[in-house]
């Protein structure tokens, strides 16, 4: 477990590295990631390689103890490359190519930058893939869903539809094409969507995506095979970050040796009740992806962050840097490497203030915050490496759910895929249950609960698995908008919820989209509450109402149910509800199913676990701007204070503390 820093050393004078790296080591940081926007220096024109300066950056590293990471400079291509080969550009919608200069400019379908990607990752790899200073690798930077429509893209996309479908009558049925006239007579019919509109055939435009997705780990996979055969004692990962757009990054991520992801949340007053507990969604699912450990490859010095990415951001707060940092490590972050050693003076992000100040000065109490939390984390490594976060309870994501809301926004303003998942996640994270956040097609073995929200998209297949886990004991909670459409994005033929209606013991009979309106819904525990967006109106075959509207035409329709399936319960929520009647269903249900919370929870409080063998560490984090109290079952032994803690554990504004326990 360590800390480490992003570095440029092509942006500033090669007489202040020595100092740096000095710098550093003063500071705790024991490893450096470098390189990746620095082809241009690395390969100023074609075939003309300049490493000089990266071996003395290296070199400089090396002398003061200090790791490093090398990102291969793809994401930005140099502009020689651009003009040379302009079949490297990206061409999203409007057909209007991508300018160089802004990163993530190309193409990965282009062969020309695919040559280039080879020669360029190949020279680094042989010369590096030795070196005693170099530990990994971190491939391009953030990738992103970039939907090409170059003439690449284009012929690539009808070669992959081809080979899926074999005939283009199989393509006209599947995509449903007759509806508008919109069946092909020839392949050369086939195109991407080229800027489309957004009444684009569904079907059509999921594919597109999916294409996009495995054209994106396909030209990863260049970079792979090089850095395996040339470095094969150096890791391999790469660092994600929430695009607007979904990525499956669980196929990019199969084939690297652990994931890590970019985290950024922001300490303003107006988005600090939500931003930690949507940190927490980001933080959990990017450890569900490997379902293992991870690293921060980017994240705040508790500076001020925007510039070129939009306005910039408020400073941090004294003490949110350092609560972020352990809430990331009680989530299963195994080392965290700091966005930046120093601001930049030029370019896009010369806005954003790194540890230093511009001028290599750093502010004194976000210096001092760093240097007590690389302390404390140099100091507790031993104790916790080897340590995993153990979990009883699952939320199911799909990149392909969440772009087919996208596609189809359902209600005005759109269904918001990733924010109600964030809801149902961060009712569990309110009560301290430890929750994993995997691909829904994962395998849901040792988990009690599974919570599995617009499952939009469904087959016979997971329906079967879903099914399975119930039957054997588990407790499974389905939502509205489950079992509409099968995996071609077009709507099963049958009842909603389609292939889960006899697992959850119901079909629906009619919905209403409520968008913004209410409607309250009573509960059998004799309370009521509001849900709003959708309405499904429930016909039970087999399960017991549990919750019944209270007005609309539908009043006294189920609302919530639940199924008693094999030896397990299958929950039917309706309706999109609030945090309140997630609270008390998942108090609920927790109880019953013996999994381990914390009740009374203070809000703005984050509770989370890691365990050995033979310890287990319960990190709590207070992110709130006032002193919050946590009354525990027990007394405890802290180990971030080294001391004996009693059961009524009292925490500062964005206070810390690690209890261990056996």
């Amino acid at each position: 477990m360590r800390i480490g820093m992003d570095y440029y050393p092509e942006w500033d004078a090669e007489e202040m590295w020595e100092a740096d790296a000095g710098r550093m080591k003063e500071a705790g940081v024991s490893m450096v990631r470098i390189g990746e926007f620095a082809w241009s220096r690395m390969e100023p024109d074609e075939d003309r390689f300049e490493f000089g300066w990266l071996d003395r950056a290296i070199g400089v590293m090396r002398r003061h103890g200090i790791d490093v990471i090398l990102g291969t400079p793809t994401s930005a291509p140099p502009n020689w490359l651009m003009e040379k080969y302009p079949d490297a550009y990206l061409i999203e919608s409007g057909m209007q190519p991508r300018y160089e200069g802004i990163r993530g400019h190309r193409c990965v379908n282009s062969p020309s930058f695919r040559i280039r990607t080879e020669r360029i990752v190949t020279e680094l790899a042989v010369r590096y893939g030795g070196h005693p200073a170099v530990i990994g690798w971190q491939t391009d930077n953030e990738f992103e869903m970039t939907l090409c429509n170059c003439c690449s893209c284009d012929a690539k996309f009808r070669e992959w539809v081809q080979r899926k479908y074999g005939t283009l009558e199989n393509v006209n049925r599947e995509w449903g094409l007759v509806v508008w006239s919109g069946e092909y007579s020839s392949w050369s019919q086939v195109h991407t969507p080229r800027g489309g509109r957004i009444q684009l055939n569904p079907s059509f435009q999921l594919d597109y995506h999916r294409f996009q997705n495995e054209s994106i780990v396909d030209y990863q996979r260049i970079q792979i095979d090089i850095l395996r055969r040339h470095c094969p004692n150096q890791f391999i990962t790469h660092n994600m970050w929430e695009s607007p757009l979904p990525i499956d990054y669980n196929s990019l991520f199969e084939e690297l040796d652990f994931a890590s992801t970019d985290y950024y949340i922001t300490s303003s007053p107006k988005r600090l009740p939500t931003s930690p507990y949507s940190g927490a969604f980001f933080l959990d699912r990017t450890r569900g992806l490997k379902h293992r450990n991870f690293w921060l490859m980017e994240t705040i010095t508790g500076g001020t962050s925007g510039g070129c990415w939009g306005p910039m951001g408020r400073t941090a707060q004294p003490g949110f840097m350092r609560a972020v940092m352990w809430q990331s490590i009680g989530r299963g972050a195994d080392n965290i490497v700091h966005f930046l050693w120093r601001g930049a003076v030029a370019g896009g992000e010369q806005l954003s203030t790194g540890l230093l100040n511009h001028g290599s000065k750093p502010p004194a109490h976000r210096y001092a915050e760093f240097l007590q939390l690389s302390g404390e984390v140099n100091r507790l490594s031993g104790l916790l490496d080897g340590t995993t976060v153990p979990s009883e309870t699952a939320i199911l994501y799909s990149h392909e759910q969440h772009r087919a809301f996208q596609i189809q926004p359902h209600i005005e303003g759109g269904f918001q895929y990733e924010s109600i998942l964030k809801s149902y996640h961060g009712a569990l994270v309110r009560l301290g249950a430890g929750t994993d956040v995997l691909h829904w097609t994962e395998p849901l073995d040792g988990y009690k609960l599974v919570v599995a929200p617009y499952l939009y998209l469904m087959d016979e297949e997971i329906a079967a698995r879903l099914k399975a886990f119930a039957d054997s004991g588990g407790t499974l909670i389905l939502t509205c908008r489950s079992g509409i459409k099968n995996l071609n994005n077009t709507v099963w033929p049958m009842e909603v919820p389609g292939p889960l209606a006899e697992c959850a013991g119901l079909i629906v009979e009619e919905w209403d989209a409520l968008s913004s309106d209410t409607v309250p819904v009573q509960m059998n525990n004799g309370k009521t509450y509001l849900c709003s967006q959708w309405a499904d109106i429930i016909e039970p075959a087999g399960a017991e109402p549990i919750g019944w509207y209270r007005s609309e035409y539908y009043a006294g329709r189920t609302a919530v149910s639940v199924n008693r399936a094999g030896s397990g319960s299958v929950y039917y929520i309706g309706a999109n509800f609030g945090h309140d009647f997630l609270a008390d269903l998942f108090c609920g249900i927790l109880n019953n199913l013996n999994i381990p919370h914390i009740q009374g929870l203070p809000e703005g409080v984050q509770a989370s676990v890691r365990r050995s063998d033979d310890a287990s560490y319960l990190f709590l984090t207070n992110f709130t701007t006032s002193d919050q109290t946590i009354v525990l079952d027990r007394a405890y032994e802290s180990i971030l204070y080294e001391g004996t803690a009693t059961e009524r554990i009292s925490l500062k504004p964005f206070g810390v503390d690690i209890l261990s326990y056996r």
